[in-house]
């Protein structure tokens, strides 16, 4: 009943969209804290992960923390122990382990950890705050946190048997490998772009919208980060443009991802195909 009223009182962006990745996302997230379990969450840069994290690290009084290039274990662990009131400078590996496990302990505070493949294996240590703290814990990243959490091999499993995981990719359909997932679910709906758009008061011509909808459905190119950032370049080539059609985004396009224009053309159009075969096929 607390957990429940927390995520009632909880207040989202303003801005906040709910992509159907980002409602997957703060599902498991809220299922780890309900069942007290660990999750590992893949899913492509650009879907709202980082935003919704932020959400249910709200609702359920988290700790949310983000690591960076080249953090190791430790420096994760000097993030979290200020964050829970560590007062000293530095301390060893154990020390801060022990006092984010004592400060965690019958708290029921959930640890949600944004790109957390970049700790690498070792990141499986989080296992014994965990355990030891008896608290849930999330794991946020690339497909490489599948294979960084994986420790199956030789009859283990210590770390991956505690985990329930969830691979947004294992849903969505994919351009760049059109067999890959057998669902052909778009990254994002006609009507989250939709959304999307009209809370950033983006205005657009009907194949303007198509083409920066099929870009946005990109996995591992950006996704709406990557859509923000031709539209402020396109606005900034057609400053007196009330809208942007389509003949506007391809110099944008060019000089946001100049060494990969050509096959994110390429891709964009192999979606939009992909869209208008079943009127083709009605037609016939």
């Amino acid at each position: 009943m607390e957990r429940d009223a927390r995520r009632r009182q909880a207040r989202r962006p303003s801005d906040y969209v709910r992509m159907w990745v980002a409602e997957d996302i703060r599902t498991y997230g809220c299922l780890a804290d309900k069942n007290n379990s660990q999750a590992v969450i893949v899913a492509p840069a650009g879907t709202g992960k980082t935003k919704v994290l932020r959400i249910v690290a709200e609702e359920t009084r988290g700790v949310s923390v983000c690591c960076t290039e080249k953090m190791r274990l430790y420096g994760l662990y000097l993030i979290l122990a200020p964050s829970l009131g560590w007062g000293r400078n530095r301390g060893s590996s154990h020390e801060l382990e022990q006092f984010i496990i004592q400060q965690l302990s019958g708290t029921g505070r959930m640890i949600l950890i944004d790109e957390a493949h970049l700790i690498g294996p070792d990141i499986r240590a989080v296992r014994s705050i965990h355990d030891g703290a008896g608290v849930p814990i999330v794991l946020v990243g690339t497909d490489a946190i599948e294979g960084a959490t994986d420790d199956s091999a030789h009859g283990r499993g210590q770390f991956s048997s505690r985990c329930t995981y969830y691979n947004a990719l294992d849903h969505a359909y994919n351009s760049e490998n059109p067999d890959g997932a057998p669902e052909a679910k778009d990254l994002f709906t006609e009507e989250e772009i939709r959304e999307f758009f009209a809370s950033k008061k983006i205005r657009l011509d009907r194949d303007g919208f198509r083409m920066l909808w099929a870009l946005a459905c990109l996995p591992g190119h950006g996704c709406l980060r990557r859509v923000e950032r031709i539209v402020q370049v396109a606005f900034s080539l057609a400053p007196e443009a009330e809208k942007l059609t389509r003949e506007d985004l391809p110099p944008a396009l060019e000089m946001v991802a100049s060494r990969k224009f050509v096959l994110l053309q390429r891709l964009a159009k192999r979606q939009m195909e992909r869209w208008t075969e079943p009127a083709v096929a009605a037609a016939g």
